[in-house]
């Protein structure tokens, strides 16, 4: 018999898959002559070397085993048509790259079929990696516009649109003419499993439910990884339609909620994609003792279990240079909290509301013991009189689900502020927020933003952010777990909140603290990327900067320590170049004497040693070493043994990427990122070298043609010695700064 072409397995696992092929159709026909006497050949040597039990290991002798019962049961005609549908198909992927996508998304949705999500999973991200390489190139092109809108784009409101690229590629799966088999979703209300009738036996962490509870109940979900089919679980879901012993991480039971059976190939595999593009997370990057480099990254539970796979299949590069060498640990924590800031306004009426408090409800009765809870409902405000607080008993976080009510507007921020007082702080404790809204709110003004990312830093608590339906603000979600730690996703459901609770916790506390020497040691804005495998669409990127984001609120007015007497203002000159020579800068004060000890350090890449000479009583000559690396330098001051610390007292910029010209302007910063028309500069921003600015500068237009709209915030005015007169110029010598107000535009 001629191996089949994919678009006839394809048709063939339709076909059988409505039940228009079976078992009788193939049997006799299966090995032509050549074929049997070769097969007759390959099973005796088979059993043969199966009788040598000490030259293999027991899997080998457990595979010889297998293979020679396939032959078996080839030549007997013994054969499942399914399985061999599925095996033809897997084996022609690997030989037939062109086809390979569409055969591993047939592969999907059978595994779907089959309730086994994991292995979907699987085939899901395989048949992007190959889409690629697809001959139709009007499938190719689609699958490509699914890549762009959830790996590539920094627009998350893209995502919206997802649903229908994965319907257009459902279509184009299928040879020219052969429709799809779409199971169509149920048309009763979703039944989620609530009760706490479960067995808490045979304890495995799995892709499903906190805690990972494997027991064998028929009303209790089960996401262990010791089960049945090697899943886990039996049936996934009891006479009632309820949660059966699967969770996600069994063969039955999907991601809690509707079992995958029972919904679209379209609803399963958006819902599949949304969770991809979250499934690496770069949680933090830590440069501090540059070049060593330290992050904490997040991966999702079916991808990697301990340090040992995650060495395995997570791949680095820092600064496009790939780090071949890396040190990893799996954080462990000795308890984790969990709050669930819910969404209760007005537009969650209806369906949302029931799926809402249904998936909470879930979530709360299959949660381990280690794992404590709190609910936090809002709408205009947060409902006080609902919040559960953290550590609540099961009956009162239960109650407080079962009093979703929908009514009121939408007031994110107080809500997620509120949530953050109620974590402990403590380092040993790992605190998780999980966001749910679908409706919009005014953004917090920067400053609330970074109050708010700085409380979350100081408590270890990542946000992690669930938007629903068409009309939530999912650029405004995003703003809050990128600044604290997490990620966004978008459910086009309220169906499959559950299902993205239960991932965004797993992926949540599967956490690995990983260290590495940087090999590249002069750019100084970076980028940090760790991938799976080689995987197109598995991995996650994080920018970060040798200088601190936060270097403009070190300028503030008057910055000065007063050490023994005097008054010391830091260096005048805030930014030099690197130079191979040595460069002469001003420390600026008052009251400097000309017999005192006066030590300048600098702490940055490395530590630099500077000589100091003293000029008048208002400055002294430094001279700072040659071949200093770009780099963000802390300024040590020792006056007469005693010493003043100034953070992020002097940039050594990295080249003329720095620099910004139009026109008679001159901008010079110390962070220089560019987005189409527009350029944002940060850190320290000085114009013309006298006009400072304290928060971003952004400039739109271009830049070659003077015409250009600039938008800024905070400013201040640096003087200079030899151009200033009268009270400036005592500003000048004593290395003072001046705050102007800010222009209303």
């Amino acid at each position: 018999m001629n191996t089949p072409d994919s678009d006839t397995l394809l048709v063939a696992s339709q076909l059988s898959r409505r039940g228009l092929l079976d078992d009788s159709d193939i049997k006799g026909s299966i090995l032509d002559p050549e074929q049997e006497e070769a097969a007759n050949t390959v099973m005796t040597h088979l059993r043969r070397e199966a009788e040598h039990e000490s030259r293999y290991t027991e899997e080998e002798l457990d595979y010889l085993i297998a293979q020679e019962e396939i032959i078996e049961k080839t030549l007997d005609g013994d054969i499942d048509l399914d399985e061999l549908i599925r095996d033809l198909m897997k084996k022609q992927a690997v030989i037939d790259p062109a086809s390979a996508a569409k055969l591993y998304l047939e592969l999907a949705d059978i595994a779907y079929s089959e309730n086994n999500a994991d292995e979907a999973s699987d085939y899901v991200r395989k048949g992007l990696d190959t889409s690629s390489v697809s001959s139709d190139r009007e499938f190719a092109d689609t699958a490509d516009n699914i890549v762009d809108i959830v790996f590539r784009s920094n627009d998350p409101e893209q995502r919206k649109d997802l649903a229908d690229y994965v319907e257009a590629l459902d279509e184009q799966r299928m040879p020219v003419g052969i429709p799809d088999l779409d199971i169509v979703a149920p048309e009763e209300p979703v039944d989620y499993d609530t009760d706490d009738d479960r067995d808490d036996d045979d304890d495995d962490n799995g892709r499903g439910f906190p805690g990972g509870n494997g027991g064998h109940d028929d009303n209790g979900y089960d996401d262990g990884n010791d089960g049945n089919d090697g899943n886990g679980g039996n049936d996934g879901y009891d006479d009632n339609g309820n949660g059966g012993n699967d969770g996600n991480g069994g063969d039955e039971g999907g991601n809690g909620g509707v079992p995958t059976s029972d919904r679209s190939f379209v609803d399963n595999v958006t819902d599949e994609i949304n969770q991809q593009a979250g499934a690496v997370n770069i949680i933090s990057i830590d440069a501090r003792s540059f070049p060593t480099v330290k992050a904490v990254v997040a991966a999702d539970e079916s991808l990697v279990t301990d340090a040992e796979s995650f060495k395995q299949h997570m791949h680095f590069t820092d600064a496009g240079v790939e780090i071949e060498d890396y040190t990893v640990e799996k954080v462990n924590y000795t308890g984790i909290n969990v709050i669930l800031v819910c969404d209760d306004s007005g537009s969650m009426e209806g369906s949302p509301r029931d799926d809402l408090s249904n998936a909470v409800k879930a979530f709360v009765n299959n949660a381990d013991a280690n794992v404590d809870i709190g609910i936090v409902p809002f709408a205009s405000e947060v409902k006080s009189e609902m919040v559960a607080p953290l550590g609540s008993d099961k009956s009162t976080l239960l109650a407080s689900a079962d009093g979703l009510c929908a009514d009121g507007g939408t007031n994110i921020y107080d809500a997620v502020v509120y949530a953050e007082t109620l974590f402990p702080i403590d380092p040993n404790e790992l605190n998780i927020m999980i966001l749910m809204s679908d409706g919009q709110d005014n953004a917090p003004d920067p400053e609330r933003l970074t109050a708010l990312k700085q409380a979350c830093v100081q408590a270890n608590i990542s946000i992690f952010s669930v938007g629903l339906g068409p009309d939530v603000d999912a650029n405004l979600l995003q703003q809050y777990s990128s600044a604290c730690n997490g990620d966004y996703f978008y459910v086009s459901s309220s169906e499959s909140i559950l299902s993205f609770y239960d991932f965004i916790f797993n992926i949540g506390k599967n956490r690995y603290n990983v260290t590495f020497e940087a090999v590249d040691q002069f750019l100084v804005d970076r980028t940090l990327e760790v991938r799976y495998d080689d995987s197109a669409t598995t991995y996650d990127s994080q920018t970060y900067s040798l200088f601190r984001n936060d270097v403009a609120d070190e300028l503030e007015d008057g910055i000065s320590a007063t050490v023994g007497g005097v008054t010391i203002n830091g260096l005048r000159e805030k930014m030099i170049y690197p130079s191979a020579n040595e460069q002469i800068l001003t420390l600026t004060g008052d009251g400097f004497e000309s017999n005192a000890t006066i030590a300048l350090e600098l702490h940055g890449v490395s530590n630099y040693t500077c000589t100091v000479e003293y000029t008048d009583s208002t400055s002294a000559k430094v001279t700072v070493p040659g071949n200093i690396p770009a780099g963000l330098y802390d300024v040590y001051v020792t006056y007469n043994g005693r010493r003043a610390v100034f953070a992020s007292g002097l940039i050594v910029c990295g080249g003329d990427s720095n620099i910004i010209t139009f026109g008679e302007y001159v901008f010079t910063a110390s962070n220089v990122s560019t987005s189409g028309s527009s350029t944002t500069m940060s850190g320290v921003v000085m114009l013309n070298d006298w006009l400072g600015f304290k928060d971003p500068v952004t400039l739109t237009g271009n830049l070659e043609a003077n015409d250009i709209q600039m938008d800024f915030g905070r400013t201040y005015m640096i003087y200079t010695e030899d151009t200033a007169t009268g009270f400036a110029k005592y500003l000048a010598q004593h290395g003072y700064t001046m705050s102007l107000p800010v222009v209303n535009t």
